[in-house]
């Protein structure tokens, strides 16, 4: 198994899993070698910046890695602050690249979530109508209120059910956290879009009552987002 950059906060060596290897060129997901409660996920950071996914700025091209990190960092603190759980932090490493060439690299160290065996439907579709809830108030006050914001975080499989190490009862945990910020009133509006269809879906596959005013509320949202860009 090859090793993965050194990182002096970490008393192991990370080791490349590379069957969990992302899309994305050179990013991998890590594990420390003497650690089961957490797993370590590589950014090309510099290619999101190329591609246009880290657009919290007009100012976006010229970040260093440690901005990178920080700036991430704060986004997901926010969304903490929604009541959405995000077992994450950042660091930034020392690394090479593949000539040799010194480099930074940015690390997620992300919670490993044991997922439930056993997921009552009931149970599983309150967890995500709370979550829906909460996402409808972070994309309600980007609409209202303008500023950037991670807009990849409604499809379901990015979440995971079950427990951290530290925990005595399941929760809800986004695990994918591929920082994709952007700004502005078409990016909010094409996410408040698919938080609307999604959660229709969901309303009829879980149908339990809590789905009913978030359905109606999200749905609510998606006019307003809507009457505003249709305006502009």
């Amino acid at each position: 198994m090859n090793e993965g950059p050194e990182v002096p906060a970490f008393r192991s060596k990370l080791e490349v899993q590379p069957q969990y290897s992302a899309a994305v060129d050179d990013a991998y997901i890590y594990k420390l070698e003497d650690r089961d409660d957490v797993v370590v996920r590589s950014f090309d950071w510099k290619y999101f910046l190329e591609k246009g996914f880290f657009r919290p700025d007009s100012k976006a091209d010229s970040l260093s890695a440690v901005e990178f990190a920080q700036i991430t960092k704060k986004h997901f603190d926010e969304l903490q602050s929604y009541g959405v759980a995000v077992p994450v932090s950042f660091i930034v490493a020392d690394q090479k690249d593949k000539h040799g060439i010194p480099s930074e690299e940015v690390l997620a160290v992300v919670d490993n979530i044991v997922k439930a065996e056993h997921r009552d439907k009931k149970t599983l579709g309150a967890a995500f109508a709370a979550l829906r809830t909460s996402l409808a108030h972070y994309y309600g006050d980007k609409l209202e209120n303008g500023g950037s914001f991670l807009a990849d975080l409604v499809n379901d499989t990015q979440y995971a059910y079950g427990k951290a190490q530290r925990d005595t009862s399941d929760h809800l945990y986004l695990v994918d956290v591929e920082p994709y910020i952007y700004k502005g009133l078409k990016a909010v509006y094409m996410v408040i879009n698919e938080l609307d269809h999604l959660v229709q879906k969901e309303r009829n596959f879980f149908s339990i009552p809590e789905y009913d005013p978030v359905s109606e509320n999200v749905h609510a949202l998606h006019e307003r987002a809507l009457e505003r860009f249709k305006a502009v």
